[in-house]
């Protein structure tokens, strides 16, 4: 896990990626905003990327944006992705744990994001690594600069379905964008993935390995959309 953060929710590719259907919670209520988090944050083992958090309005209060600015080239199958990759987020408390639920800002992953190839809407929409999968990352924020993160353990999450130690369905779907990749999604309710991801820690859900960022300035996103964001309900 040496690499920028988003990075990684992007091409966790050594294992299948796991993403949900529905988001981990639909309730209005549960969303929380912590105004330490807007800024640019940098990978303490990896100084030379950086993402920019900043947020936007949506009905069901604010919405964090995300723009990664890598540098370098990240291979997916046939497509090299450049430095502008933008996301969505919502900020959930569980128990004493804080979660992202994040999912790709489809409006804005166009041709300039893209090996300057610009991808057709329907396929990204049928495509569950983009849309409309929501990956759910555990952080831990250590003080207003310094948080880590952990990524879902898909082999063990897994194998806990196979093996009905949790009660959660899924199905095993192939990449649009890649013919290479299978993605893992999982179709359960909101509700019931609250169920579980409350006992995240018991069950060993997320990898133990967590990566160290830090903030460098308390500015968020720099560069604005090309277009308006559009937030999925």
């Amino acid at each position: 896990m040496k690499y920028l953060f988003f990075s990684l929710l992007l091409l966790t590719i050594s294992c299948s990626p796991i993403v949900t259907l529905h988001p981990l919670s639909d309730n209005k209520n549960d969303f929380i905003f912590k105004r330490e988090l807007i800024g640019e944050w940098k990978s303490t083992s990896d100084k030379s990327s950086s993402f920019f958090v900043d947020t936007v309005s949506s009905d069901y209060g604010p919405v964090y944006h995300i723009l990664l600015n890598d540098g370098t080239k990240l291979n997916l199958g046939s497509k090299n992705f450049n430095n502008k990759l933008w996301f969505f987020a919502r900020l959930i408390k569980l128990n004493t744990d804080y979660y992202l639920d994040m999912w790709f800002d489809i409006n804005h992953l166009n041709k300039d994001s893209i090996n300057q190839v610009e991808l057709n809407h329907e396929s990204i929409e049928s495509d569950p690594l983009f849309y409309p999968g929501h990956q759910i990352v555990q952080i831990q924020i250590l003080d207003p600069s310094h948080m880590t993160y952990a990524l879902i353990d898909s082999e063990r999450l897994v194998n806990l379905i196979k093996s009905k130690k949790i009660n959660l369905s899924y199905t095993s779907v192939k990449s649009t964008s890649s013919s290479n990749l299978e993605t893992f999604l999982i179709y359960n309710e909101s509700k019931q993935l609250l169920n579980i991801f409350k006992q995240a820690n018991k069950l060993g859900l997320f990898f133990n390995d967590k990566e160290l960022i830090h903030k460098v300035s308390d500015v968020g996103i720099l560069q604005l959309p090309e277009r308006e964001p559009i937030i999925k309900k």
